[in-house]
């Protein structure tokens, strides 16, 4: 049982002596930045200062530009020859919705400030009738007590004038004697006139 144990320590130190050791890739690369940036710097500089750079760089461009010129036309000449949409004719749609959501957003404004002009409106109509309504009711019932008190008074006349009726009179009416009226001297003038040929 002693050389069990004894193997058993020995492959547990020698596991111990075994560590792997995995190296800092991050702590590497920035060595490698910091102590070659500076050439790098320098190269980088001188490369981009000389006029085969810019040379090249110039006509990196125009043969982009040109690329990109063909692809465009291309394009078009596609569209045109097909029935699909292209960039132009959604710009242009894009355009006239726009135009006709702004004309929707006016009119919605000129028709909601109608409608709340109307109400205001239609509100004083109502507190202008409401006035009216109690002026005329007022003024009715001022009739109708005027009306009563009037015929309370001829009610009151008619008793007094019944009154008055039953009771003989003071004083007889004498008739009067017809008297005939004599011509005016005018009258005889205009008579005796007439009868002269």
């Amino acid at each position: 049982m002693d050389k069990g144990k004894e193997n058993k320590v020995n492959d547990e130190a020698s596991h111990k002596d075994e560590t792997i050791t995995v190296p800092d890739l991050a702590k590497f690369w920035k060595e490698v930045y910091f102590s070659s940036e500076e050439a790098l710097g320098k190269i980088v500089n001188e490369m981009v200062t000389t006029p085969t750079y810019v040379d090249s760089m110039n006509q990196i461009k125009d043969k982009y530009l040109k690329s990109y010129q063909w692809n465009s036309q291309n394009m078009d000449k596609i569209m045109e020859s097909n029935p699909l949409a292209g960039k132009k004719d959604i710009s242009g749609l894009a355009e006239l919705i726009i135009g006709i959501e702004d004309k929707v957003d006016t009119i919605d404004y000129q028709i909601t400030t109608q409608i709340q002009v109307l109400a205001a409106n239609l509100m004083k109509l109502v507190d202008f009738q409401a006035q009216l309504q109690s002026k005329f009711m007022e003024e009715t019932e001022q009739i109708k007590s005027s009306l009563d008190q009037l015929k309370q008074q001829l009610a009151e006349k008619h008793t007094v004038s019944a009154e008055v009726q039953e009771s003989p009179p003071l004083v007889k009416a004498v008739p009067r004697k017809k008297t005939e009226k004599k011509p005016s001297p005018r009258a005889k003038k205009t008579a005796a006139d007439q009868q002269k040929p």
